[in-house]
């Protein structure tokens, strides 16, 4: 890889415990990433834990820069709010290589 910024990513792990009060959350969660210039890699879909515990979903946004993922993170922090007990999440920000 040249010397130009690695890509940065929002990791997402959700468990949907009521999936009706979970669906502002969904469509809202999306449109915020996708304003702050993410780029969804996995959205949901199929996969196998090989090793350890899994979420029911998997969520990769990816950005331009590391600080471009960690700005956007706010956005994704204030989500929690409207997320409230619908669901379990684990998430992360990550520097790409």
């Amino acid at each position: 890889m040249g010397m130009g910024m690695t890509k940065g990513y929002i990791v997402n792990n959700i468990t949907v415990k009521d999936e009706a009060g979970y669906a502002n959350c969904r469509v809202t969660a999306a449109k915020t990433l996708e304003d702050a210039a993410g780029t969804f890699l996995v959205r949901g879909g199929r996969h196998e834990v090989i090793e350890g515990q899994s979420y029911e979903r998997i969520i990769i946004c990816e950005f331009e820069s590391y600080e471009a993922a960690h700005a956007a993170s706010a956005a994704v922090r204030a989500l929690g709010d409207l997320r409230g007990d619908s669901a379990v999440a684990n998430i992360v920000v990550v520097e790409g290589v």
